[in-house]
């Protein structure tokens, strides 16, 4: 039987959540501002230009995570005529810091007309490469893309729909956060119909096919797939001619949520996301749609609890940890920490509305205040220090 802890700003058990949030709040108050000092009032005001010599269609693409920009160049001449390339930039210099070239290239194969990047890992689209499966099949490119690894630059998989056909465009669109890469297959056809689009999702890691993703109201030229974006355990999909875009759960590869404009205009153009943000585009407009539950929400039940704070303390100081794991402020480039910490806590609900099934487990599994206490300082208390950056894998 799962335990919940009842919450309650009253007696030594709200004493204990109040002094822990305050303590949190004031070492990470205290390190932002030992580190950043004025900076924070800093403007953009400084500008570097990108560019490549002689790198046709530079800039149809362009990522960036940390300190590594990448631009692609889909028509760049390099060891075929237009086999498209990509091009990794340091961030805080504009000096150019490798080419990206596939494996195998092809002429016009559209390498480079969509690029992502995500702590040390960079993925390149190639929509229009002749695969086994027939001309336009597409397909994606991973990258080491950490300047710091004795790989930098080396290619690491080829990544293709395990039932790609010709014209389906795999790599139209991509997107990478963490372990986890989206690649859109806008003009492939499944079950909706010729076109209705479908998109993929893969583990980083292996090169391995997760899940196939496609639309609850997949229709005949819906390209589902038009656009992709993912941030920690949540995918979203652009339906350009669906007038919609849709929300999955990493995890299970199951659609969370149709999203649609309430002024019926054609949404999914483009899409982005972050935490528990959405952000679409549609016509000549652009729209926001924001969950209504916390990001602090680890285990997905409706409110934010005793579980959701062991999954995040589970994972203290692990590099590389997800969202899902409780990196809630930073995932692509620091560890879990006190930020993430003092996100949880502000969130915090409680097991769940009074009277509700969830708020009497948690009235009977309360545990004695002080020993969770002592249990969060003994975990927190080895390393209170700032936060180390990631290291790419």
């Amino acid at each position: 039987m799962k335990k919940h802890v009842a919450h309650s700003h009253h007696g030594l058990g709200g004493i204990a959540l109040r002094w822990l949030h305050s303590t949190a709040t004031m070492c990470l108050s205290l390190a932002i501002f030992m580190a950043l000092g004025t900076a924070a009032l800093a403007q953009f005001d400084v500008e570097t230009k990108l560019a490549a010599t002689g790198a046709r269609g530079f800039g149809v693409s362009a990522a960036i995570s940390g300190n590594t920009a990448i631009v692609g160049a889909h028509q760049a001449n390099t060891a075929i005529v237009e086999s498209g390339a990509a091009y990794l930039f340091d961030a805080t210099t504009g000096t150019e810091l490798f080419t990206l070239t596939a494996s195998d290239p092809g002429k016009r194969d559209d390498f480079g007309f969509s690029v992502g990047i995500s702590g040390g890992v960079a993925i390149v689209g190639a929509n229009r490469d002749e695969t086994d499966a027939g001309f336009g099949a597409g397909s994606a490119y991973l990258y080491d893309a950490d300047p710091t690894s004795p790989d930098f630059g080396k290619e690491l998989f080829k990544l293709t729909a395990s039932d790609a056909s010709s014209i389906d465009f795999l790599g139209w669109s991509v997107a990478i956060s963490g372990d986890t890469a989206i690649l859109g297959a806008y003009k492939s056809s499944g079950d909706g119909g010729s076109k209705s689009g479908s998109a993929y999702l893969f583990d980083v890691t292996t090169g391995e096919e997760l899940f196939k993703l496609t639309a609850s109201d997949a229709a005949e030229g819906g390209e589902f797939g038009d656009s992709v974006g993912i941030s920690g355990g949540v995918a979203i999909v652009g339906a350009i001619r669906n007038r919609s875009a849709y929300l999955f759960d990493v995890a299970t590869g199951e659609e969370l949520f149709k999203l649609s404009a309430s002024d019926g205009v054609q949404l999914g153009r483009s899409v982005a996301i972050s935490g528990n943000t959405a952000f679409v585009t549609g016509g000549s407009s652009a729209y926001l749609f924001t969950s209504s539950s916390p990001r602090s929400d680890l285990t997905n039940n409706g409110f934010v609890d005793f579980e959701d704070l062991t999954i995040l303390l589970a994972n203290w100081n692990k590099l590389g940890a997800t969202p899902a794991e409780g990196n809630l402020v930073d995932a692509d480039t620091t560890p879990v920490n006190f930020e993430d910490l003092t996100v949880l806590l502000a969130d915090w609900t409680g097991p769940g509305p009074a009277g509700s099934p969830e708020a009497a487990l948690g009235a009977e599994a309360v545990p004695e205040p002080s020993t969770l206490l002592l249990a969060v300082i003994a975990v927190l208390g080895v390393s209170v220090g700032g936060r180390r950056r990631r290291r790419a894998r």
